[in-house]
């Protein structure tokens, strides 16, 4: 039992690091490279960010009321943006590199999503919903790569 609380004590701080050094690279490249994208990628960007955490917030079927529903979106907004930028210099780096995700990859992925679902049913309805949305996966791990790539290049200044 120490030894398993040991190791998801471990993996939980893995996870961590990883996630605030993303983090600090997302935040390097933003900064780094500052430029105007289109105002219609913003919103469609944002009604996504708007629409997730409308979900985790309410729940499925609730939404803010106008006042409140303005207020959010304005907060969400500048987050959308810098979603938007980040996707270009990703891609950016992506091409420069010659960084690309091959077709096998892609299965893998869904494969390894799918297999962590213990109900048969579950397990379809995954695989179908992923193998209709195999652009998004594929770009979720060119992502991956190019993260991969950066942080390996990055210099890392301890404390």
């Amino acid at each position: 039992l120490n030894t398993r609380i040991r190791r998801l004590l471990e993996e939980q701080g893995r996870r961590r690091a990883e996630r605030e050094l993303a983090g600090q690279l997302h935040e390097g490249l933003l900064k780094a490279n500052a430029f105007q994208v289109p105002p219609s990628l913003i919103e469609g960007a944002l009604a996504r960010i708007y629409d997730r955490v409308r979900r985790e917030v309410l729940g499925p079927r609730r939404d803010w009321v106008d006042a409140e529903k303005t207020r959010v979106v304005e907060q969400l907004r500048p987050r959308a943006e810098e979603e938007v930028r980040l996707s270009y210099i990703l891609r950016s780096v992506a091409e420069a590199e010659k960084l690309q995700v091959a077709d096998a990859e892609v299965e893998g992925e869904i494969g390894r999503r799918v297999q962590g679902l213990e109900a048969e049913g579950d397990r379809a309805k995954l695989k179908g919903m992923l193998e209709g949305n195999r652009e998004e996966v594929r770009a979720m791990l060119l992502e991956r790569k190019v993260m991969d790539f950066l942080r390996d290049a990055a210099q890392i200044k301890e404390g």
